[in-house]
């Protein structure tokens, strides 16, 4: 259970992130790369380096459909929303892949500096 709600969470972070480096005339709120970073760091510091690694890559597919699914439920009256939704498909698939690679590098090394290799932070 711990597990899916880190995964909900991260992947609510990517999908704001993406969305506000694909559409910043449109996004409202703080620059969104240092929420992804914090909270990688967060989930480094207490989560082992396996479930760190499966949050990390399961997040950005999750983080891809939560995006389409939005966009077409808010978008779909448009005329154009089949642009719409390809641009954000094509937009989170490469976002979630830097997505991916920032949870892994910040992650593991965070978890790896700071924890013994189990999760706490006791030695």
């Amino acid at each position: 259970m711990e597990k899916i709600l880190f995964i909900l969470g991260i992947s609510l972070i990517e999908s704001y992130a993406t969305f506000y480096l694909l559409f910043p005339n449109f996004s409202v709120g703080w620059y969104p790369i240092m929420f992804v970073i914090f909270a990688f760091v967060l989930l480094g510091l207490n989560t082992k380096l396996r479930d760190l690694l499966v949050v990390s890559v399961i997040s950005p597919i999750v983080s891809f459909f939560l995006l389409q699914i939005v966009s077409y439920f808010n978008f779909r009256s448009y005329a154009t929303y089949n642009i719409l939704l390809t641009v954000l498909a094509r937009g989170a698939a490469g976002f979630g892949i830097a997505w991916m690679l920032v949870g892994v590098v910040v992650g593991s090394f965070v978890n790896l500096l700071f924890t013994k290799g189990n999760g706490s932070n006791e030695y």
